[in-house]
């Protein structure tokens, strides 16, 4: 689990911390040490560098969906599972969403379930449930 990262809208953070703080628990309980400057990029890609230290329950849901992608991708990790990954955000986020993720395209096996037509276009291979109906 170290190296497999997991966004979804229905993943939750601790309220009583801070994003950056909910950040650097997930990581250390993973038993991983931060990198703070990637840390620090990735807050700033997804546009949530303003509220790294407000506490978590101020968030909206694009920013918690926004620090769920910074919480997943802090960990490096070798396999990433997005579930509806561009629920909850604006074109903007949704933008910043795909430039990373074609960054880090080729380091990364990326799993998307989704039912977002753009979300599948970006898709190299795609699998459908249809596909496997008797």
């Amino acid at each position: 689990m170290r190296y497999i990262g997991f966004v979804a809208p229905y993943v939750q953070f601790y309220d009583e911390l801070t994003g950056l703080e909910n950040v650097l628990f997930s990581l250390r309980a993973k038993g991983l040490t931060p990198n703070t400057k990637q840390i620090e990029w990735l807050f700033e890609h997804f546009a949530i560098t303003a509220s790294r230290q407000k506490l978590v329950r101020t968030y909206s849901s694009g920013m918690m969906q926004r620090l769920r992608f910074v919480q997943a991708f802090a960990a490096a990790p070798h396999i990433c599972l997005l579930d509806e990954p561009t629920a909850t955000l604006d074109q903007s986020g949704i933008a910043q969403l795909w430039n990373y993720l074609q960054q880090c395209r080729p380091n990364i096996i990326l799993i998307i379930a989704s039912n977002d037509a753009q979300d599948i276009a970006q898709c190299q291979r795609k699998l459908s449930i249809e596909d496997f109906k008797p």
